[in-house]
């Protein structure tokens, strides 16, 4: 029934956030796109770019202890903390994030190679980095939308009358409280379907 169709909408969560953005931030519409406007690079480049602090930009280097000990135990540490910075993004809000300084606060189960209490700090001041990095160079990736739209979480409303969540188990924290002020609080207001035995 197209009547009925007209009123369903199926996107991406990340498309999603890009359509809340043009609402709250419609003059940085190019900045929300995983390829720099500026540039042309893609999300990954900029990243090895702010790692390996090529381009004159080097507050990767605070992570140079952690990169060292990862390293010494053959663990790739460029991809063990991009999942770190992804998961802190997805797991804590901006203003929350200083409770990842204590780990009796904010345990990181399911890592094979524990985060050391010490380094959370240094993790911290690497993430700040990389936002700044990002902002600089004009792109943005996936969690960075998720933080942006976080910034508005007081504006947020009601904009659907049920959501249906597909793949759930890849949803943290900050993605949950923003579908949560997107629908009224109802019966049959949300609907998660998912596999926990999988993750990202």
């Amino acid at each position: 029934d197209s009547e009925v169709r007209s009123r369903i909408s199926v996107t991406s969560f990340f498309e999603l956030c890009q359509i809340l953005l043009k609402d709250f931030e419609p003059d940085r519409e190019k900045y929300y796109d995983s390829v720099t406007w500026k540039l042309g690079e893609h999300i990954d480049e900029v990243f090895r770019e702010y790692y390996r602090c090529w381009r004159n930009f080097d507050s990767a280097r605070v992570l140079r202890p952690i990169h060292q000990s990862l390293t010494a135990q053959s663990i790739s540490a460029e991809n063990y903390l991009r999942e770190e910075f992804d998961w802190l993004r997805s797991a804590l809000s901006v203003k929350d994030r200083k409770t990842y300084l204590k780990a009796s606060e904010v345990p990181r189960h399911g890592r094979r190679f524990p985060i050391q209490e010490e380094w959370r700090k240094l993790i911290l001041d690497g993430l700040g980095g990389w936002e700044e990095k990002m902002e600089a160079v004009g792109v943005v990736d996936y969690l960075g939308l998720t933080t942006a739209v976080s910034n508005h979480f007081e504006r947020l409303s009601s904009r659907f009358s049920n959501i249906i969540v597909d793949e759930a188990q890849d949803f943290g924290t900050t993605e949950l409280n923003i579908i949560r002020r997107l629908v009224p609080e109802g019966e049959n207001d949300i609907f998660l379907c998912g596999d926990i035995a999988q993750h990202v």
